[in-house]
C-alpha cells in the first residue's frame, strides 16, 4: 500500500502566473485569477491537480466565470 505525501504542496506565486499565461487568459483575467488563487491554496491545488486539458474549465467554474467551452483559447 503507497500513501501519498500528506504535506500539502505550496504552490510558489511564480508556478502561478506561469500557469495562468499558460491557459491563455487575457492580462486583466490573470491579474484576478492571480489573487484569487492566492488566497484560495485548496482551491490553487484543485488546478493543478486537474489534467491540463481541463484546467481553464476548472478555473472558470470556481471563480463563478460561467460557461468556457467558447472561451478556451488553447483549442
Amino acid at each position: 500500500m503507497v500513501i501519498e505525501n500528506s504535506r500539502p504542496h505550496v504552490y510558489t506565486e511564480g508556478q502561478i502566473y506561469e500557469e495562468l499565461k499558460y491557459l491563455g487568459l487575457e492580462r486583466k483575467d490573470i491579474h484576478t485569477a492571480y489573487a484569487y488563487l492566492l488566497e484560495n491554496p485548496v482551491k490553487t491545488c484543485g488546478l493543478f491537480g486537474c489534467p491540463v486539458e481541463d484546467r481553464l474549465f476548472y478555473l472558470k467554474a470556481i471563480m463563478g466565470l460561467g460557461d468556457s467551452e467558447d472561451s478556451d483559447s488553447r483549442g
